[in-house]
């Protein structure tokens, strides 16, 4: 792919990135001031269950819309065993990149956070608004972390040897990948 095709890819995914991020921060946002409302816990107590809901939400979205186009799962000529253990077990792969790349955004994420709240009794009162600083905070890493590690295309995955297909008789030419 030429270098302004590859920087249009980018520009669109990185929108895209942002679509779904502001998706996670309204379900974060919602769930947090749901658990403080209606069952009475503090910011701080609401925050870890809001969070894991907004990474699984971005993490899906991420994964059906914003790169959708470097999936790592191989398109094989026996779809029934794609979609057997193989297939979970790249999605466990997946997820846990996912989560580990961003372990250090949702680090930043969870300290403006928790800064906002801790020094600010206005964002004590509204910690929507301190989620929504933890989440800009933590943008820009999360977007290179997803792009050049958890998502990359197909061929860079089995050339690094991270995806292989091994135990499932699929290969990269196999599955018809053939960038």
């Amino acid at each position: 792919m030429r270098a302004n095709q590859r920087l249009t890819v980018n520009i669109r995914e990185y929108y895209r990135f942002a679509l779904a991020g502001i998706i996670g921060f309204a379900v974060d946002a919602i769930t947090l001031r749901v658990q403080i409302h209606y069952f009475g816990w503090s910011p701080y107590a609401a925050k870890p269950g809001s969070f894991l809901l907004a990474v699984c939400t971005t993490w899906w979205i991420n994964r059906h819309y914003t790169f959708a186009a470097r999936r790592t799962l191989p398109q094989t000529q026996d779809r029934q065993e794609a979609h057997g253990l193989f297939r979970f077990r790249s999605l466990l792969q997946e997820w846990g990149r996912y989560v580990s790349a961003n372990a250090l955004g949702a680090v930043i994420n969870n300290g403006v956070y928790g800064v906002g709240v801790s020094t600010l009794p206005w964002l004590y009162r509204h910690p929507e608004v301190s989620v929504a600083l933890g989440s800009l905070a933590g943008m820009g890493f999360n977007f290179h972390a997803a792009s050049a590690w958890v998502f990359r295309h197909n061929n860079e995955v089995a050339r690094e040897g991270l995806h292989t297909g091994a135990g499932t008789g699929v290969t990269r030419e196999s599955s018809g990948d053939t960038k």
